[in-house]
């Protein structure tokens, strides 16, 4: 029975090694740099950016000459040719021609076209696109900004957990010894049996304070996990060098939501230029080359030409008033919101700092409440050592110590969430934090 309980035993620590072996270490950095270039929304923000790298390429590409080749063999079933030639000498030639068997066609035609002008549309076509990828690679920043963020939070909401189960397993220790001094003392006849139930009581509610610090971390451990693209059984390590205290100023606004809207608006203003464009004809250089062969009748070979085409829709000088407009009013809705958006900036960053200034004030106040806590919990332990206090006296003082313990670990991380917040709010969290 005893080699029994001995192999549990050593199975049991055999297991809690290993995972502890498992661990893996991960750093803040660390984390930002997944986030933003592993997790599904940083890939689909790449995604669309290649796209609109496609789409300006496109537009680029409008500006080449046009080249189109096209080529024709036609079987004739009993054709009836008639070539009339102004040519008065060759009557019997004429009249051998018109009588000849016809069954076949082939043509071949080459055209070469190029846009001389087309109401700089396709100037602006090209502008339009290379605005809209602008616009679209600080959406991507900002999608990523924003897991980052998102990741981080989780990382130190991890970090809490992982703290609460030390300080937790801390007092579980200590207060499971008092309860084996308490058993032995109520045994003796020293201490009343409720004392030492109170003990007992206290074990249970750290016990069950620590499992819901167990499950939090296997929570957040699986979210970042799945988050980064990492193995979902993964359990990490955050060392405590991660937390260390920040002092920031406030820097220069770089939000790319703003950087966004602005190229939007550019993008929307050539959106008005292509609609006036309308009211200009197209005029376009044009080549060709034709060769013809009908059996036994024509042939047309090296037949080159050349010239300018025009056209003009006019009837958009009757209709395109009306998209003017539209294109135009989309430019004033979208810089009323640039306005807003810059308002709402202005609030975030504010807040982002004035909450950083007091995660840093509080800190200091945690500090103190642990130094304050530890000494109440020494005298309170001395006076009942000597009969001057209670069992609910050193128990409470005890919890005390405790919940000023991990209001300070609490403290410190949230320094760095509300750093990384107002990182954020400026726009400059990945810029900031990769280097």
């Amino acid at each position: 029975m005893k080699k029994s309980k001995l192999s549990l035993c050593f199975f049991l620590f055999s297991l809690i090694l290993t995972q502890a072996q498992e661990r893996k270490v991960l750093t803040l950095k660390e984390v930002i740099e997944l986030a933003s270039s592993k997790t599904t929304a940083a890939q689909v923000a790449d995604a669309k950016v290649k796209t609109k790298e496609l789409e300006f390429q496109v537009a680029k590409n409008r500006q080449l000459p046009d080249l189109k080749i096209s080529g024709q063999y036609q079987r004739l079933s009993s054709a009836n040719v008639n070539l009339k030639l102004n040519n008065s000498s060759s009557t019997t030639s004429a009249s051998s021609q018109q009588n000849a068997k016809v069954n076949q066609l082939m043509l071949g035609n080459a055209t070469l076209s190029y846009p001389l002008f087309a109401g700089f549309k396709i100037k602006n076509n090209v502008a339009l696109s290379q605005h809209l990828l602008e616009a679209e690679k600080n959406v991507a920043a900002y999608s990523k900004e924003e897991v980052a963020h998102e990741a981080i939070t989780i990382y130190l909401n991890l970090y809490k957990a992982q703290q609460s189960q030390k300080l937790i397993q801390e007092n579980i220790k200590r207060a499971t010894q008092r309860v084996r001094d308490f058993k032995a003392m109520m045994d003796n006849g020293i201490i009343a049996r409720n004392d030492f139930l109170k003990a007992e009581l206290q074990v249970s509610n750290y016990k069950v304070a620590y499992e819901e610090a167990v499950s939090n971390e296997e929570i957040l451990s699986y979210q970042l996990a799945l988050l980064l693209k990492l193995d979902e059984n993964s359990h990490f390590e955050i060392k405590d060098k991660e937390m260390a205290l920040i002092e920031s100023s406030l820097n220069e606004w770089n939000r790319k939501d703003i950087k966004a809207m602005t190229a939007q608006i550019e993008a929307a203003k050539n959106n008005v230029k292509i609609a006036k464009s309308n009211y200009y004809p197209s005029i376009s250089l044009m080549s060709g080359y034709i060769a013809l062969d009908l059996q036994n009748v024509l042939t047309v070979s090296n037949a080159m030409n050349f010239g300018v085409g025009v056209s003009y829709d006019v009837s958009s000088l009757f209709k395109n008033n009306k998209e003017v407009k539209v294109a135009k009013s989309k430019v004033e809705e979208l810089e009323l919101h640039l306005n807003q958006l810059n308002d709402q900036v202005k609030i975030e960053v504010k807040s982002a700092q004035t909450n950083f200034n007091l995660a840093k004030e509080q800190y200091k106040v945690y500090q103190e409440a642990v130094n304050q806590a530890s000494e109440n919990f020494r005298i309170i332990k001395d006076k009942y050592d000597n009969g001057l206090a209670d069992t609910n006296d050193l128990l409470e003082a005890e919890t005390q110590q405790l919940q000023a313990q991990i209001s300070e670990t609490y403290g410190r991380a949230n320094i760095v969430l509300k750093y990384m917040d107002l990182q954020a709010a400026q726009g400059t969290l990945l810029s900031t934090n990769k280097n």
